[in-house]
């Protein structure tokens, strides 16, 4: 019982794990508040969630106002793109058709261009808080290795539409547990398969540099 107990226990793991969730949930949503800072809100906890996987302090307020210096810009640039992207191919999936063969064409295509856009969405922006060069770099670099890592993607894909689903199915009693939990858990799920997929796609490339040579 001590040893389950003790500060290295794993019951002291878990609150403290819960502990840090909650905490970052909370500092998230309330910087999500203003819609318009809901981007870079969004890259402050990826860059918490990144520090903690890797076992790096936590950064502190001289970094964090420079990361929100340097990426509010982009950060909102990207996810607008996102959104106009994902709107201009609902209005083509929903909107009336031409006619003929456009009805065969146009459904293909607006499918096959969504379900890509949707599998490097999520990791775009992981990636455009660790490369640092820019949205389309960003944009590119997620495409890459979203279709090197299918598996990857779609599992990341799927975890956060559950976790989005969870939030809403959520019953009252226990929901500001729930809402405080979910974001930190689903940016752990983005940043590992995220890296993962990259290391994998960064290795792939260096294999084949090397056989080339």
């Amino acid at each position: 019982m001590t040893a389950l107990l003790s500060v290295d226990g794993p019951v002291y793991r878990a609150l403290s794990g819960w502990w840090w969730l909650s905490r970052i949930g909370l500092i998230w949503l309330a910087g999500c508040l203003p819609v318009v800072t809901a981007p870079v809100s969004t890259l402050w906890l990826l860059d918490s969630v990144q520090r903690q996987l890797a076992g790096r302090p936590q950064a502190g307020r001289v970094e964090t106002l420079s990361l929100l210096k340097q990426l509010s810009w982009p950060a909102l640039r990207l996810f607008a793109l996102h959104g106009f992207v994902l709107a201009l191919l609902l209005s083509a999936a929903l909107g009336p058709s031409p006619g003929e063969l456009f009805d065969v064409v146009l459904p293909a295509v607006v499918l096959c261009v969504g379900v890509t856009w949707l599998l490097l969405t999520p990791w775009s922006v992981a990636l455009l808080l660790r490369r640092r060069r820019g949205v389309i770099d960003a944009i590119v670099r997620a495409y890459l290795i979203s279709i090197r890592s299918p598996l990857l993607a779609v599992t990341c894909l799927v975890g956060l539409a559950l976790g989005a689903t969870v939030l809403v199915l959520t019953p009252s009693q226990i929901a500001v547990l729930v809402v405080l939990t979910v974001p930190g858990l689903a940016a752990c799920l983005l940043v590992a398969t995220c890296d993962r997929a990259d290391a994998a796609a960064s290795s792939r490339l260096m294999t084949n540099e090397r056989s080339d040579r």
